[in-house]
């Protein structure tokens, strides 16, 4: 997949997560107001990207939204279903496009469904969107306070006639793993207060896994492809992973005084840099996603 634009919106409001046991997720998190509806801020950022790209959204054949928000999509902040693709779909006139809504997915997982797609249907271009917005509706874990970030993402991606090979890596800790959990009375869930918690608990033994197993997936890619730059997600201060070949441009969120541990924002956030740098590399994309305490690999092209 070859990468024709990226961008990326973070909400200017900071909120402080602060956790009761330890300080390995504790960090500043930006955050969409109550009133805020997810459609309202996407639709301008979709366009400001389509337009700098001079692209016409009649050339959009897929576009593909991933989220992890349950709620506060569009006209209500109540409203599940349908997602955020399908009322972009219509305002962009993006008339000649399919529309797929993934949950709990990440970016890799993204390319891999588009890739799929456009070589079965004959298709070629892709807008890929991420929507965050759990601030007003999940509450972070009360003991680690990991939360996730909200924000708006959007890269905008052409078929070439390349192969995509995801790989995978699991860790060895098979029973930390993040999850949304139920809070409240049921019949409290659809009234657009807070209704739900994430829980993702740890400890020393997990991080060390977390960050070896990351390590040792990346010198795996690393062997396997030939790249130039190396795009790694952290989602927390303490998930860190280095590079081992010193050669390669390696790109972590924490390499970014203002944006901290805004994991599943930071492919995004540097692909458009190194587009704006007008770099003509492969990309090695490292995902890690906490809902299948698994690491995942893809190489993109710039």
């Amino acid at each position: 997949m070859k990468i024709i634009n990226a961008i990326t919106y973070f909400p200017k409001d900071m909120g402080r997560v602060n956790s009761s046991q330890n300080l390995d997720f504790d960090d500043n998190r930006p955050r969409f107001k109550p009133e805020d509806l997810i459609l309202d801020k996407t639709l301008p950022i979709c366009k400001e990207l389509l337009e700098k790209s001079n692209f016409n959204p009649l050339d959009i054949d897929l576009i593909l939204n991933i989220t992890l928000s349950p709620d506060r999509l569009f006209k209500d902040k109540t409203i599940g279903v349908p997602r955020v693709a399908h009322p972009i779909h219509y305002l962009i006139k993006a008339e000649n496009a399919y529309v797929i809504d993934i949950h709990e997915s990440d970016w890799n997982t993204a390319f891999t469904i588009a890739k799929a797609f456009m070589v079965d249907q004959n298709k070629k271009n892709v807008l890929i969107i991420r929507t965050e917005f759990l601030h007003s509706s999940v509450h972070p874990d009360y003991k680690s306070g990991f939360n996730i970030p909200d924000g708006i993402a959007i890269v905008l991606a052409e078929n070439v006639n390349t192969e995509i090979t995801t790989n995978f890596r699991y860790l060895k800790t098979n029973d930390v793993f993040c999850r949304y959990d139920m809070i409240g009375k049921s019949e409290e869930l659809s009234k657009g207060v807070f209704r739900s918690k994430l829980t993702w608990n740890s400890d020393e033994k997990y991080l060390k896994d977390l960050n070896q197993t990351g390590k040792e997936f990346l010198n795996i890619m690393l062997e396997k492809h030939s790249v130039d730059s190396v795009i790694f997600e952290s989602w927390f201060p303490k998930h860190t992973i280095h590079c081992d070949d010193t050669k390669k441009t390696f790109k972590s969120i924490q390499n970014n005084s203002e944006f901290k541990s805004l994991g599943p924002f930071s492919l995004p956030f540097y692909l458009k840099e190194l587009k704006e740098n007008n770099s003509n590399s492969n990309v090695c994309s490292i995902n890690y996603s906490p809902f299948l305490n698994r690491y995942s690999s893809i190489v993109l092209s710039i």
